[in-house]
């Protein structure tokens, strides 16, 4: 499955930065980059957000820490604040929105690691700011 990406919609700003370390040893077939960032979670169609963080993301999906438990199958809307530090040009964040499928949960020291499957994203410039002439991007099988 392709993920596909969303249609532009309402901005906002999330805190933090995130940090680039090293790519993950991947035997999924797309390498997996450890990748600490802001994040915020929302279930899909209902009210409310959960903040949360990344550890890691590849084109297709990503696996961040959550102090609710979701459900293998769950919907969930999320937006990743990306940070130029060390990752990217320019010197805005640029966010990642994208709705993500759980596929799988485990049980954490700092609450509940979740697997996610990318399923559609947007990347989305901070207010003012240019993304080095990319605006979006689309992941490829």
């Amino acid at each position: 499955m392709v993920p596909k990406m969303l249609s532009p919609g309402s901005e906002g700003r999330l805190d933090g930065t995130g940090a680039m370390n090293h790519l993950i040893e991947e035997r999924r077939g797309t390498e997996r980059l450890t990748l600490r960032c802001p994040a915020e979670l929302t279930r899909y169609g209902m009210a409310g957000v959960l903040r949360s963080g990344t550890l890691n993301i590849s084109s297709r999906g990503l696996y961040c820490v959550s102090a609710v438990p979701f459900g293998p199958g769950e919907r969930l809307l999320c937006r990743v604040e990306m940070s130029p530090e060390g990752f990217r040009c320019g010197d805005s964040p640029v966010w990642l929105e994208c709705v993500l499928e759980v596929v799988r949960v485990e049980r954490r020291q700092e609450g509940y690691g979740l697997g996610c499957r990318i399923t559609e994203y947007v990347l989305r410039p901070a207010r003012g700011s240019r993304m080095c002439g990319v605006e979006r991007a689309a992941v490829e099988a």
